[in-house]
């Protein structure tokens, strides 16, 4: 109940007053009524999950050594979700599509006018 989520904590409940009144003579009031009356994404229920990431993640930025190697770990086990194999997989399995073999392209079929 996004209501009880307002109700039980005053950040949220500040940050949508804030979105109803808007910010630089633009309104955000649809958002904050969205989120107020249905918020079908429960971004209300995840908001403490999401703060408390959001403050580790900043703890560890102050560490650049144990960043730096947390984002060579992430990378280096990326490659199963390589946006190559993903967009491989989506041009096979959902489009029915495949590759233009490499012998048929040339920069005339590439660069039409």
């Amino acid at each position: 109940d996004p209501r009880e989520c307002l109700r039980n904590n005053a950040v949220i409940n500040r940050a949508v007053e804030e979105m109803n009144k808007g910010f630089c003579d633009v309104s955000f009031r649809k958002i904050g009524d969205s989120l107020a009356n249905c918020d079908p994404y429960m971004v209300l229920a995840d908001f403490d999950s999401y703060d408390r990431a959001r403050k580790e993640a900043e703890r560890r930025y102050c560490d650049p050594i144990g960043w730096q190697h947390m984002g060579l770990i992430n990378t280096a086990n990326a490659g199963r979700f390589a946006a190559d194999r993903a967009i491989r997989e989506y041009a096979r399995n959902i489009w029915k599509a495949s590759p233009i073999p490499e012998e048929k392209l040339s920069k005339k079929t590439l660069f039409r006018k």
